[in-house]
Formats: C-alpha cells, sequence, structure tokens
C-alpha cells in the first residue's frame, strides 16, 4: 500500500536502527544487546541488514509490525545539485513512490513530503520501501538494487 505523509511520517512509524546499523528505540534509548529487540527484528538485523545499497536500511516498525526498510532521501541540496526546483524533485519523487508501489505492491510504501524538518529550516522529503522481517534474503537483495539504482535517476 502507498502511504502518503506530509510534514511528519504517520502510522506509528518507530526506528529500531539508525542507518549505520546501530541499535535504538526510535531515538529514545540504545540497545545494547540484539537480543533486548522484538524477535522478528533479530533475524531482520543478522541476515537482511545492509549499508550495500546505495540507500539507507533500517529495522522499523509500521502501523504495529516489524520490518526492514530502505530509504532514499530528497532534500534542497540534491535539487539544487540536479538543476531542478525543490518543487519539481518532490513531483518526481511522489511519482518515483507510485512506480515503486506498481513494482512492489505487496509491500508498504511511504513517501513523506517534507518529514524531516532541520533546525536550520531546511528540510528532507523521503521514500520508504517496508518489508516484511521474514523477507527472503534473494528478494531482499533484489529490491535494494533496484531501489537502490533507480531512486535517483532523475528524469526531468
Amino acid at each position: 500500500m502507498l502511504y502518503d505523509f506530509k510534514n511528519q511520517l504517520g502510522g506509528n512509524f518507530v526506528y529500531w536502527s539508525n542507518s549505520s546499523g546501530d541499535l535504538h528505540h526510535n531515538g529514545e534509548y540504545d540497545i545494547s544487546d540484539i537480543k533486548e529487540l522484538p524477535e522478528e527484528l533479530q533475524r531482520a538485523y543478522k541476515e537482511l541488514w545492509s549499508d550495500t545499497y546505495g540507500v539507507s536500511c533500517y529495522l522499523v516498525e509500521f502501523n504495529g509490525k516489524c520490518g526492514i526498510a530502505f530509504e532514499a532521501i530528497y532534500d534542497e541540496c540534491y535539487a539544487e545539485d540536479s538543476n531542478i526546483d525543490y518543487q519539481k524533485l518532490i513531483e518526481i519523487a511522489k511519482a518515483k513512490a507510485r512506480e515503486y508501489q506498481n513494482r512492489y505492491s505487496e509491500y508498504d510504501i511511504i513517501f513523506g513530503e517534507n518529514t524531516t524538518q532541520w533546525s536550520d529550516g531546511s528540510t528532507e522529503s523521503s521514500i520508504f520501501i517496508v518489508m516484511p522481517c521474514d523477507i527472503e534474503k534473494e528478494k531482499f537483495e533484489e529490491v535494494g538494487n533496484y531501489f537502490g539504482t533507480s531512486c535517483y535517476s532523475i528524469d526531468q
């Protein structure tokens, strides 16, 4: 299903790791032992989590279900580097989110417009592909490779 959020992620989105693989619960407290993770996240962390796809990878919980997610980030700097207006970049990213929903309809696709706000006033928008923890490794790799190679190609 495709979810579209503005200004903040909804659906009870909880991070269980950062993109470097450090374990925590939504930034509230650190997790020092993998055994403190919900059981299904333990398997995903040991067997799937990776930083090799060119996109961020997280252990997450969304709408009460644990999963593993890839994220692509779109911000003003990326728009400037791509020589396009940030609003145009957002339109392109939304279209990509719809493409990923069509391709991976069995997973939750989240488009978050300006869902990260920084203290300097800048914002980021993101696409997440949230997959279940029991996804087969080969399918996880296929999604990661496709998403990682396609999410930042900007066709104007």
